[in-house]
């Protein structure tokens, strides 16, 4: 969100130190930059078009890749090495609550899409998250591409018949 919390999350605040006097204390992303981390915001479309645009500056493909604290206008230089990486899920697979992201945004992003998990892969999921077997017959039938329940599902989502995606999360969920 844009809530005054989340943006101090990021950027950092300004708080008092013990002689009275106010110091700024760096967020995760101002620490990421000037240290020449990897920072990966997860789940960036679920940030308002607000915040989001705020963080438009640093994902410029230039020298001028930059942040600026609103409250000082102090400038954060990024560090050579410093990277920015987003997760989204898209609202247009049925995750609600997600914004769209402008197009101003959009072209400062090199999107890489993941197709969905293989059925032997999601299997070693269920597997490692609860009490089932990868090979137990309940799993099969849920999870098999022949005549599981779960890529029925996805189908009719493909065929626009369904609104919302079943991801492999909802089917942890769905064997917990």
């Amino acid at each position: 969100s844009d809530d005054p919390d989340f943006v101090d999350l990021l950027i950092g605040s300004y708080r008092p130190d013990e002689d009275g006097d106010f110091r700024h204390e760096r967020g995760l992303l101002t620490t990421a930059m000037e240290n020449g981390w990897l920072f990966v915001l997860d789940e960036f479309n679920n940030l308002s078009g607000k915040a989001q645009t705020m963080l438009n500056k640093i994902l410029e493909d230039s020298d001028s890749n930059q942040l600026t604290i609103p409250e000082t206008n102090k400038v954060i230089e990024p560090n050579e090495d410093f990277r920015f990486a987003a997760t989204a899920n898209p609202a247009e697979a049925g995750y609600q609550g997600r914004e769209q992201i402008d197009a101003a945004t959009g072209s400062r992003f090199y999107p890489v899409e993941l197709p969905p998990l293989s059925e032997d892969t999601e299997r070693r999921v269920v597997e490692m998250e609860t009490a089932f077997s990868k090979n137990d017959e309940e799993v099969s039938k849920m999870l098999r591409d022949n005549g599981g329940l779960i890529p029925a599902l996805r189908e009719l989502h493909w065929q626009g018949k369904m609104a919302t995606w079943i991801s492999t999360r909802d089917v942890v969920q769905v064997f917990r």
